[in-house]
């Protein structure tokens, strides 16, 4: 099981941004929850937060997950170099600019290497893939320096600088991008990324579109081709993480408010997939509090069938005289913390479980009041 967390925070009031890494064991993330009642939102254990690995100053700089407590820290700016961080330690190493992506929010996925260890040329590690959430339509022969390829789908992949070069670094490849962004039926409409996963064991990516050209595709990691695989959307939000143990994919759903944790089998994507369970982790808004903008949460995989679910949390608290009208109203921000973890139901057919898997929710905390967190991975 991984040992830490990173995210993004800041103070709500501040220009500097930091990357913290949480140690899971240090924080109790997976106490046993012994509180008799539901826990109030008011009576969570605040945790202390962790110095920073790295601090950026005046700058905006995004984090991206990699692998291995490896983090890209890339700039919005073309000025603004983007580096791979080392956290275990603390060597940076320089890399492409994210071409026409560094402004968006780019769907960002580590695929690991499958190629033979012998192979010189091989990505020791494996390559990152970088799709743009909010791809824009393409005409036909707008983009005919690039052929078939496309600056909105980006790799990152670890090759020789020349083939007679002993030397490798990280090179910045353009790929070709989905069928909509290219059909003209799709033009001038929206289009969005909801979700996206690794699937076949990382032999394909695969992610599931709202809006114009609304499905399910699939890209070969190897070949860069893209496939249709259904009219139908996958039922998550956000990214989608694989449990082997279960043989199970777990994320957020994306049909309710709440965004409670679900899991469904994508192993055949013949027809769209069905829910095996849903488990809701937090309470509702407490009385009193209103969140006017609830922010998505972010779920991060920790090993063998652990969960850490964020919540984002910015609160407008109403305060009421006798009468019910509201006479002074203050605002609040923090991230809640909660430890899931998912198993196999037990054979004496214990509480908690659905369709044969057993869900445990552990003690929640929460970071100190105006901690605005940007990302958790």
């Amino acid at each position: 099981m991984d040992d830490n967390i990173f995210y993004g925070a800041s103070k709500c009031d501040a220009v500097t941004k930091s990357l913290r890494c949480i140690d899971v064991a240090r924080a109790q993330f997976f106490q046993p929850d012994t509180s008799p009642s539901p826990q109030s939102w008011t009576e969570m254990e605040t945790i202390e937060l962790p110095s920073p690995t790295l601090s950026f100053r005046a700058a905006k700089y995004r984090c991206l997950p990699v692998a291995d407590r490896k983090v890209l820290c890339t700039g919005w700016g073309s000025r603004q170099q983007p580096f791979l961080l080392d956290a275990d330690t603390r060597q940076v190493v320089t890399m492409p600019t994210l071409t026409k992506l560094y402004s968006s929010d780019p769907v960002t996925l580590f695929v690991p290497s499958a190629g033979d260890a012998a192979d010189d040329d091989a990505d020791p590690e494996g390559s990152l893939f970088f799709l743009k959430k909010w791809a824009e339509h393409e005409k036909k022969g707008l983009h005919e320096t690039l052929g078939l390829l496309c600056d909105q789908f980006q790799a990152f992949v670890y090759r020789r600088t020349s083939t007679r070069s002993p030397s490798k670094s990280w090179r910045q490849q353009y790929l070709p991008p989905p069928p909509y962004v290219r059909d003209p039926k799709y033009r001038n409409k929206s289009t969005k990324i909801n979700s996206y996963t690794v699937v076949g064991g990382g032999s394909h990516i695969c992610i599931s579109v709202d809006g114009a050209g609304a499905g399910t595709y699939c890209m070969d990691t190897v070949s860069h081709a893209w496939s249709k695989v259904g009219d139908w959307t996958l039922p998550f939000r956000g990214k989608v993480e694989y449990v082997p143990e279960l043989k199970l994919w777990f994320g957020l759903s994306d049909s309710d408010k709440d965004q409670c944790l679900v899991a469904a089998d994508l192993s055949s994507l013949d027809s769209g997939p069905e829910l095996v369970g849903t488990w809701k982790e937090l309470d509702d808004t407490p009385d009193g509090w209103y969140q006017p903008q609830p922010r998505d949460p972010r779920l991060v995989y920790l090993g063998s069938g652990r969960f850490c679910i964020t919540r984002l949390i910015s609160l407008l608290i109403l305060e009421r005289d006798d009468k019910g009208s509201i006479v002074d109203t203050s605002r609040e921000e923090f991230a809640v913390f909660t430890g899931v973890e998912v198993m196999p139901q037990a054979h004496d057919g214990a509480s908690g479980g659905r369709d044969g898997l057993r869900v445990i929710k552990y003690q929640s905390t929460r970071t100190p009041v105006d901690t605005f967190i940007e990302a958790a991975f």
